[in-house]
C-alpha cells in the first residue's frame, strides 16, 4: 500500500500529469525538471520531499521542487482516501473529491493539473485529429525549397498559412493559403535567363475523421479528404520557361492514416491518391496524371518539450495526357526522406524546424521549413 503524508496548509502541488499511453504499466513515474524519469514506487510525499523506491531496490528522496510530473499506479481499494486527500491538497474541498461508486478502475492516479496533449503527436497534426470540439489552431510557416536538374534551377519561398478547428470528437477541419515567390533560371553556354513569380497559391480545404481510436491491437486510423482550388491559370506546359505560383488545376486528394503509440516512441504511415482535373490550355487538354503516395515515419519523445521525428514519403504519379494520349516520359516517382524537431515554446505554443531531402531526380533537391504552431484559446 502507497502512503501520501501531506501537513499544513502551506503544501501546494505544482505536479503536472503526464500523458503516458503504454498498455503495460506497473509502476509510478517520476518525471524530473531535469529530463530524468525514474519508475518505481512512492514510499513517502511530504510538502517539501519525495521519497521515491527504484526499480534497482534503492530509496531516493527528491525534492519537491524538482519535480515536474508524477503519475501514481494506486490498488483499486485504495483509490478513494487517496483521491480526497490530492483534492485537498489542491486546494479543493472533499465535496469535489470522486465518489467512490464500487467499480474497479484499473487506470493509474495523476498528481497536478489536467494532462497535456501528447508532444509525439504535434508533428502529426496534418495527418491526425487533434482538436477537440471548437479548438482552433494557427500553423504559420518560412519554406525555402531548391531545386536543380539538367539545365533548369529553381527556388521557392513561401510562408504557408493554415488553420485547423475541431468540429466533433472525431471530426476536424483545415484551411490552407499559401504565399509563394517562385523564381526559375534557365542555364546556357554563355547566358542565364530568369522568370519569377510572386502571389497567393492554390487554396486547400479538408476534412479529417477517426474511424478507429488506437486500443491494445489496433493503431488510430484516420480518413481524409482535401482539395486544391487554383489561383491562377498556372505554368504553360508547352513553355519551360512559365512560370507561376498556382499550378492551375483543381485537385482532390483522400488517404488513409494509421498512428501507434508505443511510449516513447509513435509510428505511422499513409497510403493515398490525389488526381487533378483537365483543363484546356490554347485549345489542347491536358490532364496530369493521377498520384499514387505512401509515406511511414517515427517520432521519439526525448522529454517534456522536444520530440524528434523522421518521415519518408514516396509517389507515383502517371503520365499526363495531351489531348487523350499519353506524353512519353512524363511520369513521375519522387521520393524525399523529411526530419525534424518539436519543440514547446509554452502550453499551446510550438516551433518545428525540419529539412527534406530529395532521394531522387523527380524531387525537389531541399527544402528548409520553420513552422510556428499556436492553439487559439487554449
Amino acid at each position: 500500500m502507497i502512503k501520501v503524508n501531506i501537513k499544513g496548509k502551506a503544501s501546494t502541488v505544482f505536479l503536472i500529469c503526464y500523458t503516458f499511453i503504454c498498455t503495460t504499466a506497473t509502476a509510478d513515474e517520476l518525471h524530473l525538471k531535469n529530463g530524468d524519469r525514474i519508475t518505481g514506487k512512492i514510499i513517502d510525499l511530504s510538502p517539501t520531499d519525495c521519497i521515491f523506491k527504484t526499480n534497482y531496490h534503492a530509496n531516493l528522496q527528491v525534492k519537491r521542487s524538482d519535480i515536474m510530473h508524477l503519475k501514481m499506479l494506486q490498488p483499486d481499494t485504495d483509490t478513494a482516501p487517496l483521491n480526497e486527500q490530492l483534492f485537498n491538497v489542491q486546494g479543493k474541498g472533499t465535496e469535489d473529491a470522486p465518489k467512490q461508486t464500487g467499480k474497479k478502475d484499473s487506470s493509474p492516479d495523476i498528481l497536478g493539473q489536467e494532462p497535456d496533449e501528447d508532444l509525439r503527436q504535434i508533428f502529426l497534426r496534418e495527418s491526425n485529429v487533434l482538436l477537440k470540439p471548437g479548438e482552433k489552431e494557427v500553423d504559420v510557416a518560412l519554406s525555402y525549397t531548391r531545386d536543380e536538374y539538367a539545365n533548369l534551377r529553381s527556388r521557392q519561398w513561401s510562408i504557408p498559412l493554415s488553420l485547423r478547428f475541431g468540429i466533433t470528437t472525431k471530426l476536424e477541419g483545415t484551411v490552407e493559403l499559401p504565399l509563394s515567390w517562385n523564381q526559375r533560371e534557365a542555364l546556357a553556354t554563355n547566358s542565364v535567363s530568369k522568370n519569377d513569380a510572386t502571389g497567393i497559391g492554390d487554396i486547400g480545404a479538408g476534412l479529417k475523421y477517426i474511424f478507429k481510436q488506437q486500443d491494445k491491437e489496433w493503431p488510430d486510423i484516420i480518413g481524409s479528404f482535401s482539395f486544391n482550388a487554383p489561383t491562377g491559370d498556372g505554368a504553360s506546359p508547352l513553355d519551360l520557361n512559365d512560370i507561376s505560383v498556382s499550378s492551375g488545376y483543381w485537385q482532390t486528394s483522400t488517404s488513409l492514416n494509421l498512428v501507434k503509440t508505443y511510449d516513447p516512441a509513435v509510428l505511422f504511415g499513409s497510403i493515398g491518391w490525389a488526381h487533378a482535373f483537365e483543363k484546356t490550355i490554347d485549345g489542347i487538354d491536358f490532364a496530369p496524371g493521377d498520384s499514387f503516395h505512401y509515406s511511414f515515419g517515427m517520432g521519439f519523445s526525448i522529454n517534456d518539450q522536444i520530440t524528434m521525428s523522421s518521415q519518408f514519403t514516396g509517389a507515383y504519379q502517371t503520365e499526363t495526357k495531351m489531348n487523350g494520349a499519353e506524353i512519353p516520359g512524363s511520369s513521375r516517382e519522387p521520393m524525399s526522406l523529411k526530419t525534424g524537431l518539436t519543440y514547446r515554446i509554452s502550453k499551446g505554443r510550438y516551433l518545428e524546424p525540419s529539412v527534406t531531402f530529395g532521394l531522387n531526380n523527380d524531387a525537389s533537391d531541399a527544402t528548409l521549413m520553420l513552422s510556428y504552431t499556436h492553439k487559439l484559446d487554449f
